[in-house]
């Protein structure tokens, strides 16, 4: 069997790694051919790009609106590039398609099945009118790399010798709640530090960031911040270690690489009680949950976790069990049985019910 995989290969890009993990063990199972989402922008057309995926058995798009971006078109250039996959398809969708015609008739064509991280997702395109089949596999834990670095000598580096670290990794982006992790900082102890872990993609994060660091300098909480820049793989780890709570307090999201990252480290967790989160919680009991948009319950169920014994134990005993169970691995063998299902004509039979209580 021969994948034609469209995949961004950029470095420091969450959605490349993610392609990168997982075709380590997809390469294993069945013939790949690798093509650049980044060709559309060296200027090969959308329509080639399709043409070129169609020479395979069966083609893989991995989905972002800015992969689609060139002329600031990415419905029109998302339907002339899928026009001309002539074989099956999968699209893993990272987030929700566009409001667009030209992008939804896709969503009835049943040539195409669709991947995506959550129930939720799944409910949510088949709100949108999608017929054909949707399969739901949780973001799998980021592979752990070995530190570069001890925790120790990390924290002395970033000045957090002595604080209790709350922290949020990542790109810099405006959905991940950076102004209610300040706005909550002044109810947790003065020994209390944000983390910021992470840096800007793109100008627009770049924005976010300034936006974070005036606003914290405006509440007079500018020493109680900490921002790392991008962390290389290499330093994750140390990074991880030495939070003592990882932060999610999102506004939006689909599925989150940081947040796969923090259950692989067996980091206790808060997160806003958006549907992915409570997928995962429900499931695996990883994560304490608050309300949404609520500094003040953000502060209270930070306050919970750093106090309490038994619930930091079983967060973290609930994102080792995560790690086990959703693996790149386990989803490689998922998409090879899925790419097996489409050459014959047939669909995936429905997955058992599992204590995990995700597809």
């Amino acid at each position: 069997m021969r994948v034609a995989f469209l995949t961004p290969t950029i470095e420091r890009c969450g959605i490349a790694d993610y392609s990168r993990f997982l075709l380590m063990h997809l390469r294993e199972l069945v013939e790949v051919e690798e093509i650049p989402t980044e060709l559309a922008h060296a200027g090969d057309s959308y329509p080639e790009l399709g043409r070129r995926l169609s020479r395979a058995d069966v083609a893989h798009l991995q989905y972002e609106h800015g992969f689609f971006c060139v002329n600031d078109a990415p419905s029109a250039n998302f339907d002339a590039l899928i026009r001309e996959v002539r074989i099956p398809k999968v699209v893993t969708l990272h987030s929700m398609p566009l409001e667009d015609p030209r992008w939804q008739r896709h969503l009835r064509d049943e040539s195409t099945t669709f991947m995506v991280h959550s129930r939720q997702h799944v409910e949510a395109l088949r709100a949108r009118g999608a017929r054909n089949c949707v399969e739901a596999a949780p973001h799998p834990a980021t592979p752990r790399v070995a530190s570069s670095v001890s925790a120790a000598a990390y924290q002395s580096a970033q000045g957090l010798d002595g604080r209790i670290v709350v922290a949020i990794f990542g790109f810099t982006k405006r959905h991940k709640g950076y102004d209610l992790a300040v706005e909550a900082l002044p109810r947790l102890p003065q020994t209390t530090t944000l983390l910021i872990a992470g840096g800007p993609q793109d100008a627009r994060d770049g924005q976010v960031l300034a936006d974070v660091e005036r606003r914290a300098r405006e509440s007079g909480l500018a020493s109680r911040i900490r921002v790392t820049g991008y962390v290389p793989p290499s330093e994750v780890g140390a990074a991880m270690e030495i939070s003592d709570v990882v932060l999610a307090p999102f506004n939006a999201m689909t599925s989150s690489g940081s947040l796969a990252a923090a259950l692989a480290w067996a980091r206790p967790i808060v997160a806003a009680d958006l549907d992915p989160n409570i997928e995962l919680a429900d499931a695996f009991h990883c994560i304490q949950l608050f309300k949404t948009g609520d500094a003040g319950d953000l502060a209270r169920q930070i306050t919970r976790v750093l106090s309490d014994a038994d619930l930091r134990a079983a967060l973290i005993s609930g994102a080792q069990a995560f790690r086990r169970q959703c693996s790149y691995e386990r989803l490689a063998r998922t998409t090879c049985e899925l790419y097996r299902h489409l050459l014959r004509g047939t669909r995936p039979a429905a997955p058992p019910q599992q204590t995990s209580g995700v597809a």
